[in-house]
């Protein structure tokens, strides 16, 4: 088994371990209202806090992983197209091309500087991390539309011109 897959298996365990501390944290609470202990009900309700922030800042670490796999496969199709096929590219679309490039590596470094930060400051901005994620998920996924489009546009330019 590589180190990939033990850190991924690790990393499940945890989320399986911080979900069934969370579950039963939230039967504890419901019962803790009944005993009549002043602010029992209230602590275990924080800790639940500290377990959902817990399990975000997991899931932020994997889904950055993910995408910043992701950012180097598309970039990787990018350079093998533009590397084999740039005397038949119009430059346009090789500008295009590099500027889809530099926005993806843009926002790899935007996730990497997120990732880099310390556990307590990622663990603290779980939520607003999860958010960034996403929108540079959404940035890269709308980068991909605006290239198909572009890519619609010079073909129909071709097709116009023949």
């Amino acid at each position: 088994m590589s180190s990939k897959d033990d850190h991924t298996l690790h990393s499940r365990y945890k989320v399986e371990l911080l979900e069934g501390l969370r579950t039963t944290l939230s039967v504890v609470k419901d019962a803790a209202g009944n005993v009549g202990v002043p602010g029992l009900q209230a602590g275990i309700g924080g800790l639940g806090v500290i377990i959902d922030a817990g399990l975000t800042l997991l899931d932020n670490s994997e889904s950055a992983e993910r995408l910043l796999q992701r950012i180097s496969e598309l970039d990787a199709v990018i350079q093998n197209v533009k590397g084999t096929t740039e005397e038949h590219i119009p430059q346009a679309v090789f500008a295009r091309l590099n500027r889809l490039s530099q926005q993806w590596q843009i926002k790899g470094e935007e996730i990497q500087a997120l990732q880099s930060r310390s556990i307590a400051r990622r663990f603290f901005g779980s939520k607003k991390d999860a958010d960034a994620i996403q929108m540079c998920m959404n940035s890269i996924s709308e980068s991909i539309h605006a290239f198909n489009v572009c890519i619609i546009h010079f073909s129909l330019l071709i097709i116009i011109h023949v």
